[in-house]
């Protein structure tokens, strides 16, 4: 999947996850993790050819047991 750096107050360019960016350039990202992170990241734009991408699903986390005590704070 292809990433493009589009931070124009930050350095022109800057590495992630083994890969170099220069603003505005698309790069081929290949790690999943790199993926995954650089796919919430407001300075990274995913790049497709004629399709939209789709955000990742995020998972919830339920914890089980009593919930905490409300506490008065006055």
């Amino acid at each position: 999947m292809k990433f493009k750096y589009i931070d124009f107050e930050g350095p022109e360019t800057t590495e992630c996850y083994g890969v170099k960016f220069v603003r505005g350039i698309p790069s081929e990202v290949s790690d999943p993790v790199g993926i995954k992170k650089l796919t919430r990241n407001p300075y990274f734009e995913a790049v497709t050819e004629g399709a939209e991408v789709e955000a990742p699903k995020v998972e919830t986390v339920v914890k089980r047991g009593r919930p905490a005590k409300a506490r008065y704070v006055g």
